[in-house]
């Protein structure tokens, strides 16, 4: 290499590592250590409006910590005041009974499932699909199920978990589904958040918690009380069921 050309291609070699050092020393602190780092902006934000006691904040709580999502849940304890709610918020995601899925199926206001986005979709046993509230399940998610006497004079006694209640004394069937609405902002993460209950962990967090049986055919193995179990729908006397 001729004598200029080497002098040139030393002072830029120099020059490099030079600005190259002051930088590793200026952000050494942060490279080595992730906590120095700024914290991560959360960019999604969901609203939710949930039966109450259903899903326990610590799963909400566990979404938000593993995809980087607020959650604001809201939640009901009746058709009535799910309908209130309904006319005066906005929400991406709704917890619904059969009444409330039909109703807002019809009104159009629920958006048609995105099959590629719900990788965990094929955990939902056979026995919650195609229900005559979403005849080709393609707008809801049954998450959870039971059943209770006629008695149930709200929400909060229909949810009661049906391992308590006398089968033969039995006379209504809840589902209680999940849907998008049209109306939501960012439907990706709201089908991330559909597919992260659908996990078979998460579901079994779910259920083991909340008390509520599982439409989920993964769990069919994992130590749940068997009145708790997607499979348990088979034992009842379903043609003496008002789906409610």
């Amino acid at each position: 290499m001729p004598p200029f050309f080497k002098s040139k291609f030393i002072y830029y070699v120099v020059s490099i590592s030079f600005v190259a050092g002051i930088y590793w020393g200026v952000n050494r602190n942060s490279l080595l250590n992730p906590a120095a780092l700024p914290p991560f902006v959360k960019t999604s934000k969901l609203s939710l409006l949930l039966m109450e006691n259903t899903i326990p904040q610590d799963i909400l709580e566990s979404f938000e910590a593993h995809y980087s999502t607020k959650v604001v849940a809201d939640s009901f304890r009746s058709s009535a005041e799910f309908e209130s709610k309904m006319a005066n918020n906005k929400y991406d995601i709704v917890s619904t009974f059969p009444k409330e899925t039909r109703s807002l199926i019809l009104k159009n206001e629920v958006l048609e499932l995105t099959e590629s986005h719900l990788n965990h979709r094929n955990n939902i046993s056979v026995d919650f699909k195609n229900l005559p509230f979403d005849p080709h399940s393609l707008f809801g998610i049954p998450l959870l199920w039971g059943v209770s006497e006629s008695s149930a004079t709200s929400y909060t006694d229909l949810i009661k978990s049906h391992s308590n209640s006398d089968i033969s004394k039995a006379s209504n069937l809840w589902i209680l589904s999940l849907l998008i609405l049209k109306s939501s902002s960012d439907k990706k993460s709201d089908h991330l958040f559909i597919d992260y209950l659908l996990s078979s962990d998460v579901s079994f967090q779910l259920s083991q918690n909340s008390g509520l049986a599982t439409t989920n055919r993964a769990l069919e193995s994992r130590d749940l009380p068997e009145a708790l179990k997607a499979s348990y729908i088979r034992k009842l006397p379903i043609r003496n069921l008002h789906i409610d």
